[in-house]
């Protein structure tokens, strides 16, 4: 076993694996690496309620951070026993003392826990987090075009109004008084739908330009580190995918 087996590609640390090695929560660390591929990001500390306790946070091999693991001595039900933890924010039970407690697995025995990690789905794949991070990408594309102001098309013409419009435009006079057709009304409205028309166009040229080429993307994941990526829009259909550049 070496170092690049555990650790994310460029985070490569020589003390921090022997230290890794040496401590209680490795063999965690190396049944998620050959279960689920996750690799070690970095050392950190994390407060259990008690005390601070020494974590590793492992991250997917593109880099998105999952989870948090740790060891502490005060576990069991005497509470004097190792205990494995597993704390991730994509995870959440239903009851707890904390936000903290609620996001956290634990269990005294690796193969517990790795058993309830499968059961319950707990683990995130690579993917699913890949597209639920790039959905934020479409978001950007609506805030944009809400920017750019409205280019939906409506009128305040009234029935009586709209009924002589339509005989006009089928080439009949309308038969009555009690109708007016205001050429200005109507001009104001012709204009109005001109600039929609034009801000629509604009408005998917821009998002062409911006979103439907390489773009560069940058974020702020669940543990406040930046995520860096090159990505771009394709139209499948009428669905949106993203694909990584």
């Amino acid at each position: 076993m070496t170092v690049e087996r555990f650790f994310l590609e460029g985070y490569h640390d020589e003390e921090a694996y022997e230290v890794l090695k040496s401590s209680n929560i490795f063999p965690l660390v190396r049944e998620l690496e050959f279960k689920y591929g996750l690799k070690v990001l970095r050392r950190s500390q994390i407060h259990t309620g008690r005390q601070f306790e020494t974590a590793w946070q492992l991250a997917h091999k593109n880099g998105i951070a999952v989870c948090k693991v740790y060891a502490h001595n005060y576990g069991g039900r005497d509470g004097n026993q190792l205990e494995y933890c597993y704390r991730s924010p994509f995870y959440k039970k239903e009851r707890g003392e904390s936000s903290g407690d609620r996001e956290t697995i634990r269990s005294v025995k690796i193969s517990s826990l790795m058993a309830t990690l499968t059961r319950q789905n707990v683990v995130p794949q690579m993917d699913t987090l890949v597209d639920r991070k790039m959905r934020q990408a479409g978001h950007a594309m609506e805030i944009m075009n809400r920017a750019m102001g409205s280019s939906h098309k409506s009128s305040d013409f009234d029935s009586n109004e709209i009924h002589a419009l339509l005989l006009m435009a089928l080439g009949k006079s309308p038969n009555s008084d009690w109708v007016k057709v205001d050429q200005n009304k109507c001009q104001v409205h012709l204009d109005k739908f001109e600039e929609a028309d034009r801000l629509k166009k604009v408005k998917q040229e821009e998002s062409a330009r911006l979103f439907y080429k390489p773009f560069h993307m940058v974020g702020v994941d669940e543990y406040g580190d930046y995520l860096i990526g090159k990505f771009k829009l394709v139209q499948n259909g009428k669905d949106t995918q993203y694909e990584t550049v």
